[in-house]
């Protein structure tokens, strides 16, 4: 899974571009069965292609024992990097939504900023900040890491992007939000063919137009990576 940094916010891609900068690849992994002993190590390989010729980088090998299973050690370091710690929550989320909300023109007292407004109700459904702008459920319940990311904010309305780990998760957040906020509405999201069929036409495009060689190569990458 890779991660690229957008101004301020990570956000998930499925390729890395050529020239790409600030990318993160993220791999989640189920709690191991231990059934050899009380340590498991882990390594791997990451296997990449310049051009036509295909190349290998070794990852470096972690262990994970029982112990830090159980006083959690083993996710300390989280809390030493928060971007590292997002990133892992975001990656271990099977469903994501970007949601806009719209605020009433004043709240019950007319005192508090559309900011405030949500923030409160974040921190009154047992969400924590965890950054600036992200909040996390850390409390076991049905909205156990549970992470809300709040895109922007301001005139009246938010984009918030959701991520769960279920369906049903999710379905329960926005049921929140449409009982607290007067309009609440899901951002479609564009489908992976669309998205395909797009990246083709560009090519196509470039092509017609005689672009030069290397903006032609660049969306060609783009279409392969796309299209299998």
């Amino acid at each position: 899974m890779f991660w690229k940094l957008n101004e301020n916010r990570w956000e998930k891609i499925d390729s890395i571009y050529p020239r790409a900068v600030h990318v993160v690849a993220v791999i989640v992994l189920d709690l191991p069965t231990f059934d050899r002993g009380p340590v498991v190590e882990c390594w791997g390989t990451i296997s990449y292609k310049i051009d036509e010729t295909q190349l290998q980088m070794p990852v470096p090998s972690i262990q994970l024992t029982t112990a830090e299973t159980i006083d959690i050690s083993c996710i300390k370091l989280l809390d030493e990097n928060q971007h590292s710690a997002i990133l892992a929550l975001k990656s271990t989320s099977n469903t994501e939504r970007t949601v806009n909300v719209l605020f009433s023109r004043e709240d019950e007292d007319g005192s508090r900023s559309e900011k405030e407004q949500l923030f409160h109700f974040l921190a009154t459904k047992s969400f924590s900040k965890v950054y600036s702008d992200v909040f996390l459920v850390k409390e076991h319940g049905s909205l156990m890491y549970c992470l809300v990311e709040v895109q922007s904010i301001g005139d009246n309305h938010a984009s918030l992007r959701i991520f769960t780990r279920s369906v049903n998760q999710l379905n329960i957040v926005l049921h929140l939000l449409r009982d607290e906020f007067p309009n609440v509405s899901v951002v479609e999201e564009v489908d992976s063919c669309v998205e395909a069929a797009m990246a083709l036409i560009r090519e196509l495009e470039m092509v017609r137009d005689k672009k030069s060689a290397l903006e032609i190569q660049e969306a060609k990458v783009i279409t392969d990576l796309l299209i299998p």
